[in-house]
């Protein structure tokens, strides 16, 4: 699909865009399309229950957080509908010198508490959002083929309340290898409740302070 429009947004780009490739272009375009929606779609469905718990993990019940996969072309059911849909706009494109519509254009809305939290999220909402997707896919992961990915968090404390930062390291499972930077450790060391390693990183040299 990315090959695809790549090429298609090239020939978009000259002063005189040949329809016909346009069409053959918009016509591979939209077999994939079709695909890659319905796995969108699909994936969105299994994901969404391990990203509603981890964040209740994370939070608590004072908020809720609701995500949903926004597409144009969530009501088009077939691939004739999706090229016909393409070639329909075919002149805006060319218009626009590049491609205007397709999965590239596709995004995720999350809401905290119904409120849209790109606009309306603190710094850390917004933080708590990025990762709790970040553990959930690691969670899914390992519902999906029994074992956990290695997990690497760089400085992920700094923009998180005391609440969030406990509820975060204690949704930390036993056997999860996990990476984690912060420029201070003092404050969250008595609160991981797993066994850890701690190492300082001092202009450009590592060193060991011991096991905990």
């Amino acid at each position: 699909y990315n090959r695809l429009l790549k090429q298609k947004n090239a020939i978009l780009k000259k002063q005189h865009a040949d329809r016909k490739l346009l069409e053959i272009y918009n016509f591979k375009l939209a077999e994939f399309l079709e695909i890659l929606v319905e796995k969108r779609k699909f994936f969105i469905e299994k994901f969404k229950p391990f990203v509603e718990h981890v964040f209740k993990t994370i939070v608590g019940a004072a908020e809720e957080l609701n995500f949903e996969y926004i597409t144009r072309f969530s009501d088009i059911s077939s691939q004739a509908e999706i090229f016909a849909f393409l070639e329909e706009r075919s002149e805006r494109e060319i218009r626009n010198f590049g491609s205007l519509y397709g999965i590239q254009k596709d995004d995720l809305l999350f809401e905290i508490n119904d409120r849209d939290a790109r606009q309306y999220g603190s710094q850390g909402q917004q933080r708590t959002i990025v990762l709790t997707l970040i553990i959930a896919l690691v969670e899914y992961m390992y519902e999906t083929i029994g074992e956990y990915p290695i997990l690497i968090l760089d400085d992920v404390m700094s923009e998180l309340d005391e609440s969030r930062k406990i509820q975060l390291l204690s949704s930390f499972k036993s056997d999860m290898q996990i990476f984690l930077t912060t420029t201070s450790v003092t404050d969250i060391m008595d609160k991981i409740q797993n066994e850890f390693e701690l190492y300082e990183v001092e202009n450009g040299k590592i060193e060991r302070l011991g096991d905990y």
